[in-house]
């Protein structure tokens, strides 16, 4: 509780003397470091956590991440500097951005196609996750491929998946919608 009232104070003078410039670099905002609190004897399979976080205060989406809290603020300055390189429109320091969902339209477009994929691919219940466009296989699970998924999609919808590199759900879709459908799926399709 101390550590959030320091922050939003901190916050709050960055905010202040932001109005001194119009050109804000990294060292104008309001940083928060923690050191991640990891178990030795715990397996995080393909995603290796790193020590290190560092976020900027009321700026979420911004961050790094490093073995080091050196290494963590270097990757926070490499991301922020990419996004000044990139022109986007920086919040005020202290001030922060509102949260910003990812586009879920053409996931949205195949919602009886997606409880049928995750209850028998997933194992578990759409209704319960959270999907936009972006999210792929590799969302829902830890193993080092996607190996295990594909050949439970091609039992399942005798499609083969594995070709499409970056394992986004729409294109899963899009392909077991495109193919013929192996006898007695359980899934009815309607072609448009």
């Amino acid at each position: 509780m101390l550590e959030n009232m320091f922050s939003h104070v901190e916050a709050g003078i960055k905010y202040l003397l932001s109005f001194t410039k119009s050109d804000w670099q990294l060292s104008d905002y309001p940083l928060r470091f923690r050191r991640q609190k990891l178990k030795p004897d715990e397996d995080y399979g393909r995603l290796k956590l790193p020590a290190w976080n560092v976020q900027v205060i009321n700026w979420w989406q911004l961050g790094g991440l490093g073995d080091t809290k050196e290494q963590a603020y270097l990757d926070l300055k490499a991301n922020f500097e990419k996004l000044k390189a990139e022109g986007t429109v920086l919040p005020r320091p202290g001030a922060g951005l509102p949260i910003e969902f990812a586009v879920s339209e053409k996931v949205e477009s195949h919602t009886i196609l997606a409880a049928d994929f995750f209850e028998k691919i997933l194992g578990m219940d759409y209704r319960d996750c959270f999907i936009t466009d972006e999210s792929g296989l590799w969302d829902f699970h830890m193993e080092e491929s996607n190996d295990h998924l594909h050949r439970k999609i091609r039992e399942v919808y005798g499609v083969d998946v594995s070709d499409i590199e970056d394992a986004k759900l729409v294109k899963i879709f899009e392909r077991i919608i495109s193919a013929e459908p192996p006898p007695n799926n359980g899934l009815q399709r309607t072609r448009r």
